[in-house]
């Protein structure tokens, strides 16, 4: 449709805090967060929520069968309905048509536009949307040109998996995109890293020094897990300028940037590089002990689904005990906090449902999964981004926890869920299939 109704600068205002209004931005993540290139305006207008243009894409919606329901499921985590005024908002009406035409067709009828272009006011960025990086610094990166000075000419790009090099990989990875197992830093079959020895071994033979600029990313929806999971482990070891991509492979193709063939050596650096570690960012399973015999020092949160956290279902065939750690907070990790187009989305959602399990963002935030916290990692990773750097993982997970006999376990519905409804969302959501993750 033609957009024909347009908002006005007063609209907004008096729609930032109304709950009959809702403000949506309807441009790339990357700008959203607060990345700015080429004169496009970085940030988004405080309280607005994002459904971008780009999710509607005709490749990205024919991508998986149950793409539909990632996006219906956006409109419903972020209260997205038809009872309300929408005011929709881009830097052209190309992008705001397009989710006008959506809203449109999910019966949503109250709909109006803004051009940012016209924004006089405040805009809002993540404090540290830098850890993500968009598609197109990388390649400005790879193309020896940027703007942004904290990022040296120093940089190594890493694609991670399980095993060896996929096929996949073999036939289009990010040039110069040095595979990575993430059997190089973590330990079967708990899954948790490697000691700090090995660890510093590891970064060596993969020529990661502590001034290396590293760009983590993977070739699908579970390796976008794994990506925060290397970039966790890298920080760890005290290295500073690491990034995840915001987005997998396919985003970058989907940008039309150059991919290479072929398996990229690996590329040591000197045996003496030094590291100096960050234990804060990966704790151990003492570490957490700690944490739950005094709650005031932070929060251990489990991010597994229903069925593992009330002990029905470990997650795993090779693992035969279920439940869960007392004194832990259940905090499920559903596919909204992740937009459609395996992007970082509305963190204003993520962070209103920690809220609402009870969860104090002002102490230490521990998240675990079943095991290796790929699924943790990256949840610490947009706790990150949010500027929370309280946030980190316990990195051995249930998997860990529960193969030391003398830890106690839990099982059960307790009494602060016996209410709850695991079908709380109308829209069912997607099941993530993967090894050894959440």
């Amino acid at each position: 449709m033609r957009l024909i109704i347009e908002a006005t600068k007063e609209m907004i205002y008096c729609a930032q805090k109304n709950d009959e209004w809702c403000i949506i931005d309807a441009r790339n993540s990357d700008a959203y967060i607060g990345w700015k290139r080429k004169g496009e305006i970085a940030g988004h207008i405080p309280y607005a929520k994002l459904f971008s243009a780009e999710w509607l894409d005709k490749e990205w919606r024919e991508s998986r069968n149950d793409y539909e329901i990632l996006l219906e499921l956006q409109l419903e985590s972020q209260k997205i309905t038809p009872e309300k005024n929408i005011i929709i908002y881009a830097e052209n009406e190309t992008d705001a048509e397009a989710v006008c035409d959506y809203m449109q067709s999910k019966g949503i009828t109250k709909l109006f536009y803004y051009n940012l272009k016209n924004w006089e006011g405040d805009l809002f960025k993540y404090p540290n949307y830098r850890l993500m990086a968009p598609a197109w610094l990388v390649n400005d990166m790879l193309e020896g040109r940027t703007e942004y000075g904290t990022l040296n000419q120093d940089f190594k790009i890493f694609e991670i998996a399980w095993k060896e090099p996929s096929q996949t990989y073999l036939e289009h990875h990010i040039p110069g995109a040095v595979h990575i197992d993430s059997n190089e830093f973590e330990l079967s079959p708990q899954w948790i890293m490697t000691d700090d020895k090995s660890l510093a071994e590891f970064a060596r033979k993969n020529g990661i020094t502590k001034n290396t600029t590293v760009i983590t990313y993977g070739n699908d929806s579970l390796n976008f897990s794994a990506a925060a999971k290397l970039a966790v482990v890298l920080r760890y070891l005290g290295i500073k300028n690491v990034m995840c991509l915001n987005g997998t492979l396919k985003n970058w193709i989907a940008k039309g940037y150059p991919t290479e063939k072929g398996n990229i050596p690996k590329t040591p650096c000197g045996d003496n590089e030094k590291y100096i570690l960050n234990r804060s960012h990966a704790l151990h399973m003492e570490s957490i002990k700690e944490l739950l015999a005094d709650p005031l020092k932070g929060t251990v949160i489990d991010i597994r689904n229903w069925e593992e956290y009330i002990g029905e279902d470990s997650g795993y065939d090779y693992l035969d005990k279920a439940g869960r750690i007392p004194g832990t907070k259940w905090c499920y990790y559903p596919r909204m906090y992740i937009s459609p187009t395996n992007q970082i989305g509305n963190l204003d959602v993520m962070l209103g449902v920690w809220e609402a399990a009870g969860i104090d963002l002002k102490r230490t935030m521990a998240f675990f999964c079943g095991s290796a916290s790929w699924g943790a990692s990256v949840l610490k990773t947009f706790a990150n981004v949010a500027g929370f750097d309280n946030a980190t993982i316990y990195e051995g997970g249930w998997c860990e926890w529960c193969d030391y006999p003398d830890n106690p376990i839990e099982s059960g519905i307790p009494e602060a869920f016996k209410n709850y409804d695991p079908q709380r969302f109308s829209v069912l959501l997607p099941k993530e299939g993967g090894c050894h993750v959440m």
